[in-house]
């Protein structure tokens, strides 16, 4: 399941907590649940952003010519 879905799943779940009929204290840990599961998912998140891309490094090679003019002068 993807975090997009996760997210939207849980935006459900609080939305429709109050109605669903649990006591308070329930509700509390459930919210605190949820919270938790939205932090981990934003921290990973950041992470996998801030990581920097792994790419290999390729040597470039690129000939060079020199035109001469046949002089020996500089």
């Amino acid at each position: 399941m993807s975090r997009n879905k996760i997210v939207l799943l849980i935006g459900i779940l609080v939305f429709i907590m109050p109605f669903l009929g649990f006591p308070s204290s329930w509700k509390t840990i459930f919210y605190v649940i949820f919270g938790g599961i939205l932090i981990i998912i934003a921290a990973i998140g950041h992470v996998r952003r801030r990581s920097p891309m792994v790419t290999e490094r390729r040597e470039v090679v690129t000939e060079v010519y020199v035109e001469t003019n046949g002089s020996s002068e500089f």
